[in-house]
């Protein structure tokens, strides 16, 4: 988890991963992969070879190591260059449609700082 900054607007606390996603505009759209690099309960942070509008809408869908994945809603809040590496760096806001992807999100969330704070005690 980042530790806490006086200067940081976030109302959420941000956990560190590494894990795959998948990004869709439309459903047939055949998507694009990102790795997501860090999450909260208010979105989460991406790095991808593809650059995203401010403001559009897409579908994600996220998993977990054991195989359940869900689709979630999602608002690009940022998207800019990351030097040297070819890759984007994207800022989502979860913007679930519905009371299940709310807590989705939510039980996706516990589950990493669940098992994070497992890790800390081993």
């Amino acid at each position: 988890m980042h530790p806490s900054n006086t200067n940081d607007a976030r109302r959420h606390s941000r956990f560190d991963i590494l894990e795959y996603g998948l990004l869709h505009q439309y459903p047939s759209d055949p998507g694009s992969t990102c790795v997501i690099v860090d999450v909260s309960l208010g979105g989460l942070q991406t790095r991808s070879r593809q650059a995203f509008a401010v403001g559009e809408k897409y579908q994600l869908t996220l998993g977990r190591d054991r195989g359940d994945h869900f689709l979630v809603q999602a608002e690009v809040r940022y998207c800019s260059s990351e030097p040297k590496s070819g890759l984007f760096s994207t800022g989502f806001r979860f913007a679930p449609n519905s009371f299940d992807e709310r807590m989705a999100v939510v039980d996706y969330v516990h589950s990493i700082f669940q098992e994070q704070g497992e890790k800390l005690l081993n």
